[in-house]
């Protein structure tokens, strides 16, 4: 092997184009498993979710079901954001087709409890 390829920059250099290039060929699959972790950091069942694009500017999912047998249901949602303003929690546009919202009115208790979490900072 030459020595320009075993140099340290070289393979620090490779390495970070093969990341570059993985984030880039799985971004779907990264931005799945991000609104994932972070739902359920929230305390919320993630029943499905699918990504089907994932732009510089805008994120689109399909098929999202929320909370115990999938109580809130979204069949399309579209968000558009700006990188930094999703950095800090913000998107600029939502939109949302297909809303569902199944309650228990009978049931004792708040029947927006397992929902509660997604109004709380």
């Amino acid at each position: 092997m030459a020595p320009a390829l075993r140099s340290p920059t070289f393979l620090v250099l490779a390495a970070l184009i093969a990341a570059a290039v993985g984030a880039v060929l799985l971004r779907h699959q990264l931005v799945e498993f991000v609104l994932i972790r972070l739902l359920t950091g929230k305390g919320l069942q993630v029943q499905s979710l699918t990504v089907q694009h994932v732009g510089f500017d805008r994120v689109r999912l399909s098929g999202l079901r929320l909370g115990p047998d999938g109580l809130l249901a979204i069949d399309r949602l579209a968000a558009e954001y700006r990188p930094a303003e999703l950095l800090g929690g913000r998107v600029r546009q939502l939109e949302i087709d297909g809303l569902r919202l199944t309650l228990d009115l009978t049931a004792e208790g708040d029947p927006l409890g397992p929902f509660r979490a997604l109004s709380e900072g």
